[in-house]
């Protein structure tokens, strides 16, 4: 698969935030290392805009799922 240790360091970042501030502001403050991951799983447009309009952690998961068609852990 094709960026694996990225998308694994993403997987690692939303653990981590979700950890830390807990998982409503973690779905906010995240927003901003988003772009920097998705330019380099060439996630472009559109649906890289719907990592930003995600409201939870669990919309970014599923969206990257989706994506990828990998579950990710939760």
């Amino acid at each position: 698969m094709p960026g694996a240790e990225i998308l694994a360091e993403l997987d690692w970042l939303l653990d981590r935030g979700e950890g830390h501030w807990g998982p409503e502001r973690a779905a906010r403050n995240l927003r901003k290392f988003y772009p920097w991951y998705l330019e380099r799983l060439a996630i472009t447009g559109e649906a890289a805009h719907a990592y930003q309009r995600a409201e939870t952690l669990e919309e970014v998961r599923v969206l990257l799922a989706a994506t990828f068609e990998t579950p990710l852990a939760a």
